[in-house]
């Protein structure tokens, strides 16, 4: 048996060793009081009081809503939130604004809607 037989890939490292909180919060240079504010709210849908090691989804959702809080600001969250369903886990690449409904859509759904409308 060789070391590089046994070797983990880093995708799969990263789900040997799930993040905190603060390591998601640090990556985007949120405090603490952001996801406590997220979650008193009622827009994440788990306490960041009471969790220590995040799920992969937990991560992500937190990861999506800390990268739209980082450039709207928590005043502004509710409005790029509604329409979308929860829990909030899409990759922030995917989202885009439909004028016709004014409010953010995941991409996939836009063009499916566009192609049953046509």
């Amino acid at each position: 048996m060789t070391v590089e037989s046994v070797r983990v890939p880093a995708a799969q490292l990263a789900l040997l060793q799930p993040y905190r909180v603060d390591h998601v919060l640090e990556r985007h240079g949120q405090a603490r009081y952001v996801a406590e504010n997220l979650f008193y709210r009622g827009i994440l849908s788990f306490d960041p009081n009471e969790v220590y090691w995040l799920t992969p989804a937990q991560e992500v959702e937190l990861d999506f809503l800390c990268g739209i809080a980082k450039v709207i600001g928590l005043r502004g969250i509710e409005g790029v939130l509604d329409g979308l369903e929860r829990p909030y886990a899409f990759p922030l690449s995917e989202l885009v604004f439909d004028f016709t409904t004014g409010s953010f859509v995941v991409r996939a759904q836009l063009a499916a809607e566009v192609h049953d409308a046509a």
